[in-house]
């Protein structure tokens, strides 16, 4: 889905899995560019179910996830360069609060 070159100047994408019919499985990736050529490919984030958009701004990076598990919701996360450096980020029910920073809620 998403697709952008980061600050670090590594390719970063959303690979959405919600269509293979994997819930919450979606996961940030970075290939690791050097000399202006892939080198490796990491995941740094997983657990997103519908992620799409992936945007830079300074040092963080933006993802929107348009169907969270309820279907009557969608929202915006976002990670520091640093948070993506130390780990890969798992998410899950008690963690996702902490990098959400936007939530959209569906009317019917």
């Amino acid at each position: 889905m998403g697709i952008e070159f980061g600050p670090d100047g590594n390719l970063y994408i959303m690979d959405n899995q919600f269509f293979a019919e994997k819930e919450n499985f979606s996961r940030l990736l970075r290939i690791i560019v050097k000399d202006r050529k892939p080198i490796n490919a990491e995941v740094l984030a997983e657990g997103f179910n519908f992620g799409e958009a992936v945007r830079w701004s300074k040092n963080r990076i933006y993802i929107t996830d348009a169907l969270f598990e309820n279907r009557r919701e969608s929202g915006i996360y976002s990670f520091s360069l640093e948070e993506l450096n130390k780990k890969n980020i798992v998410l899950n029910s008690s963690n996702k609060k902490d990098y959400l920073i936007a939530n959209f809620y569906f009317k019917t």
